[in-house]
């Protein structure tokens, strides 16, 4: 996530917020998509992993992503 203050609950800061997007991904992955529940995990890393240096705007944008890393072992 970026390093904005979170101002809205339910979230009280940016690791809970990152947290919660890369969970949302997961769900849908081992959900809709069939990926093996076993297979997939989420992790925030909020401002301690920015995004390479871009302009302001997109700056934020790439601080908002959601990796995905896949892998042949569990």
């Amino acid at each position: 996530t970026d390093t904005q203050t979170i101002v809205k609950l339910p979230f009280t800061d940016n690791w809970a917020l990152g947290s919660a997007r890369a969970h949302k991904v997961v769900r849908y992955l081992t959900g809709r998509a069939s990926l093996d529940p076993k297979r997939a995990k989420s992790t925030s890393c909020a401002e301690n992993r920015p995004p390479p240096k871009t302009g302001p705007s997109q700056g934020a944008k790439m601080a908002r992503r959601v990796e995905i890393i896949l892998s042949t072992h569990p």
